[in-house]
């Protein structure tokens, strides 16, 4: 068993975190404040996962109102109340076994889930249509993780302003096997996955990341971040270098004519699948 340094049993984790696990995967959500973008994100990859496991931690907007009022089979709700240092370089002073720190976090959530596989997916990001092809990867049952990446949208009409080219290649799917767990990037600022085995790379980019399309992203960032190198360092490799010119999901085209507006998404969602029951065959 993994313990936390304050000795919160209840957020106490198995150290072998592949016990249990049926053939599926699962994905993993922290959500901190999601509302702009978790229904959008999670209309968009409804059918490719067995479960998606949402943590709240500390929400003060209307994250987990929206997750409910969507109302999908698959979505487990979970909290986390701990406030957690976020990645930078203030997490190396905070214990790797405290519920703070953003390692023992992640590992808490994936604890939480119940598949072999499992997708740390943010809600702020938006699947094209070829991420549904990633499981024909793991279904080949031949490597251990995948990478991925992202075009990273910039602007409130999210393709308007151009775009930052891609996030950079991360190993967001990964399999649950001995040993397998979330540790501290080699500058120790940030959490990265420990998978050993073979890993496949998918050279076209899988969905959309829309932080820079909030409506108010400095929200996200600490106070007097501007004077922060490390943080001014981000927003400045965040600036548009590319305009994107690919095709958006229509999800994400309908979120857009709705004005961004999430309960009207929710209705349509429910319209939609409403019309789908009753249409003769």
């Amino acid at each position: 068993m993994i313990k936390n340094i304050e000795q919160i049993k209840e957020y106490y984790y198995p150290e072998d975190l592949s016990i249990n696990r049926s053939k599926g995967i699962s994905a993993i959500c922290r959500c901190h404040n999601e509302e702009e973008f978790c229904i959008l994100s999670l209309l968009s990859v409804k059918d490719f996962f067995d479960e998606i496991i949402c943590v709240f931690n500390n929400c003060t907007d209307r994250s987990e109102e929206l997750v409910r009022k969507l109302n999908l089979p698959n979505v487990k709700i979970f909290y986390y109340p701990f406030k957690i240092v976020p990645a930078g370089p203030e997490t190396k002073n905070v214990c790797i076994n405290s519920v703070k720190n953003i390692v023992f976090y992640t590992n808490y959530c994936i604890s939480l889930s119940n598949y072999d596989w499992i997708y740390r997916w943010d809600l702020d990001n938006i699947a094209l249509p070829n991420f549904y092809e990633l499981k024909n990867i793991v279904q080949s049952d031949r490597y251990n993780s995948i990478e991925d990446r992202a075009w990273d949208l910039v602007g409130l009409n999210c393709n308007m302003l151009g775009s930052q080219e891609y996030c950079s290649f991360e190993k967001r799917l990964i399999k649950i096997n001995d040993n397998v767990r979330y540790i501290l990037n080699g500058n120790q600022t940030a959490e990265e996955p420990y998978v050993p085995g073979l890993s496949y790379r998918v050279e076209e980019s899988t969905f959309l990341h829309l932080r820079w399309c909030l409506s108010k992203p400095e929200k996200y960032w600490k106070i007097g971040w501007e004077n922060d190198p490390h943080f001014k360092s981000i927003f400045e490799r965040h600036m548009p270098i590319k305009k994107y010119e690919g095709n958006l999901p229509k999800i994400l085209k309908d979120y857009l004519e709705l004005d961004r507006d999430s309960d009207k998404l929710i209705e349509l969602y429910k319209r939609d699948q409403l019309n789908a029951k009753t249409r003769p065959f």
